[in-house]
């Protein structure tokens, strides 16, 4: 890259535009959940709870995504280290539990 182009490339306004977060929180697993609540819907009160449940669960994620930075300020690296590790944890014994579930029912 030529020192101009580099220049130009400093000063230039990004008008991009990644949504890193999206997927995860809204991806194949979020609408097969939706689809699958759905499916099982026999009223008008099942859908607005569904739509109650998914209002509220859209504002929490907001708050945390909204206040995660300052938290996280707050807590310092130690505390954020030993959060990821017991979040690591629960997911691998969720991870763990999925497996046995499965085994199981293969009768092995």
């Amino acid at each position: 890259m030529t020192p101009a182009a580099s220049d130009e490339a400093a000063t230039k306004n990004d008008i991009s535009l990644t949504p890193m977060a999206m997927p995860i929180l809204s991806g194949p697993g979020s609408i097969g959940v939706v689809m699958g609540l759905a499916a099982h819907a026999g009223s008008m009160i099942t859908y607005l709870g569904m739509v109650i449940g998914i209002t509220a669960l859209s504002l929490s994620v907001y708050l945390f995504l909204r206040l995660g930075g300052p938290l996280v300020g707050k807590l310092g690296p130690g505390a954020v280290g030993g959060i990821t590790r017991i979040f690591g944890f629960l997911i691998f014994a969720v991870a763990v539990q999925l497996v046995w579930d499965g085994m199981a029912d293969f009768k092995l």
